[in-house]
């Protein structure tokens, strides 16, 4: 009879956990990473303000079964593109502010599974301009939501980062090459 009562006194706890730690997890969580890169202001700007741009760094490329579909401004405000694949599944971003040089906001749509945006800084330093993205995913439901949000926030720091270093050597070696990285 002991050995019962164990598993049911453990199974408990474990559910208790399961339950109770959500309850002090945030409803939002915000990811950021940040590199510098040398290049102008208005080239690294437009690595992110034209959406065609970032199949050159995207870190959501990767699903070779993903079709994206741009629609709206070709930059700037209005500018949007939907997507559809096995592995990153459906959703649509769309930049909702810009300003030249400075800064992007973006609203990311992943339907069912909630919505997140984006803000990107641009800033000069030097020869060099520092961009900061930041990814905000919001009204992570409790519980299992706002667990997925802990492992999100982890799971997210390292893509950001590689994609920003992805970007620099877009920007640093292929600027005078590739028209699109050009202002």
């Amino acid at each position: 009879m002991k050995p019962l009562k164990l598993t049911v006194v453990i199974i408990l706890v474990i559910v208790v956990l399961l339950l109770v730690i959500p309850l002090f997890l945030p409803e939002t969580v915000e990811v950021s990473g940040n590199r510098c890169m040398k290049a102008s202001p208005g080239v690294v700007f437009n690595q992110v303000n034209v959406l065609k741009n970032r199949e050159n760094w995207s870190p959501f490329n990767s699903d070779t079964t993903m079709e994206l579909v741009y629609s709206g401004n070709d930059s700037g405000v209005g500018a949007k593109y939907s997507w559809s694949g096995e592995k990153v599944g459906n959703g649509n971003l769309e930049i909702v502010k810009s300003v030249p040089g400075k800064y992007i906001e973006t609203k990311l749509d992943f339907g069912p599974q909630g919505s997140a945006g984006g803000e990107w800084r641009f800033r000069s330093k030097g020869d060099s301009t520092c961009v900061t993205w930041t990814i905000k995913i919001y009204n992570l439901q409790y519980p299992f939501g706002r667990w997925l949000g802990l492992m999100m926030k982890n799971g997210m720091k390292p893509v950001i980062d590689r994609a920003l270093v992805k970007m620099k050597n877009v920007v640093e070696n292929n600027s005078a090459e590739n028209p699109k990285a050009k202002p």
